[in-house]
C-alpha cells in the first residue's frame, strides 16, 4: 500500500512540475509575443516618421536644384552679355546681376532618425533597410553638409567682389555695375561668374544623382516595408 502511494505521489508529482514547465513555456511565448509586438508598434513608428523627413527632405532638394538650375541659366546669360563686344547696358541686366548669389540652403530632417538613435538601430528588423538608414544619415547628408560649407564660402567671396564692382539699389536682387563697359574687361569678375556657374552645376548634380536619389530609394523602401509590416 505504502508503495502504491509512493508510486501515485511520484506520478501526481511529476505531473505538477511538467504543468508548471508548460505554463512557463506559455507564459515565455506569451512574453515573447507581447514584446515583439510591442517593438514592431515603435518599429511602425519610428519608420513612419523617418519617411515624413524622407518626403520633406525630398521637396527640399527638389526646390534646391530648381534654384540651382535658375542661377546656372543666369550666369550663362551673363557671361554672353559681358563677351558680346557690342552689348550694352539697358536696365534688364540689373535682374542678370542681382541673382547671381542666390542660393537656398537645405537642412535635411533627422527627427525620426533621432528617435530611432536613442531607440537603438536593432529595433529596424530589416537589417538591409537599417543599413541603408544609417548609410544615408551619417554618410550621404554629411556629403550634403559639405556642400552647405562650399556655398557658404562661395556667397562670402561673392558678397565681396559684388561690392567692388556692382551697386545695389532698395532691392537686393536688382544689382547694376558702376561702370559696365569697364566690368566687360574685368578677368576677376567674369572668373567669378564662371567659377560661379561651374560649382553650382557641379554641386547640383551631386544633389540630383546621389543625395536626392537615395532620398528617394530609402523613402520607397520605407513606404514597402511599413505596409509589410501592417499586414503581419
Amino acid at each position: 500500500m505504502n508503495e502504491k502511494r509512493i508510486y501515485k505521489y511520484l506520478i501526481y508529482s511529476i505531473g505538477e512540475i511538467i504543468l508548471i514547465a508548460i505554463g512557463i513555456l506559455i507564459a515565455l511565448q506569451v512574453n515573447n509575443w507581447n514584446e515583439k509586438q510591442k517593438n514592431r508598434k515603435i518599429e511602425l513608428k519610428i519608420l513612419a516618421t523617418i519617411k515624413e523627413d524622407l518626403d520633406a527632405n525630398i521637396l527640399s532638394f527638389k526646390s534646391r536644384i530648381k534654384t540651382d538650375s535658375f542661377v546656372i541659366d543666369n550666369c550663362n546669360k551673363l557671361i554672353d552679355v559681358l563677351k558680346d563686344p557690342n552689348s550694352e547696358y539697358d536696365h534688364s541686366m540689373e535682374k542678370l546681376f542681382g541673382r547671381l548669389q542666390i542660393w537656398e540652403s537645405v537642412h535635411p530632417k533627422k527627427l525620426g532618425y533621432s528617435n530611432l538613435q536613442s531607440q537603438g538601430s536593432s529595433i529596424i528588423s530589416n537589417d538591409s533597410i537599417q543599413s541603408l538608414i544609417v548609410k544615408l544619415y551619417d554618410q550621404t547628408y554629411l556629403l550634403h553638409e559639405d556642400i552647405e560649407n562650399i556655398m557658404l564660402e562661395m556667397d562670402i567671396s561673392g558678397t565681396n567682389i559684388t561690392h567692388q564692382y556692382l551697386e545695389t539699389g532698395e532691392n537686393l536682387f536688382l544689382k547694376k555695375p558702376n561702370d559696365f563697359n569697364q566690368l566687360k574687361n574685368e578677368s576677376m569678375f567674369m572668373n567669378y561668374v564662371t567659377n560661379l556657374k561651374s560649382t553650382r552645376d557641379a554641386l547640383r548634380e551631386v544633389i540630383k544623382n546621389d543625395i536626392q536619389v537615395s532620398t528617394i530609394n530609402l523613402r520607397d523602401r520605407i513606404d514597402a516595408e511599413i505596409e509589410r509590416l501592417s499586414d503581419k
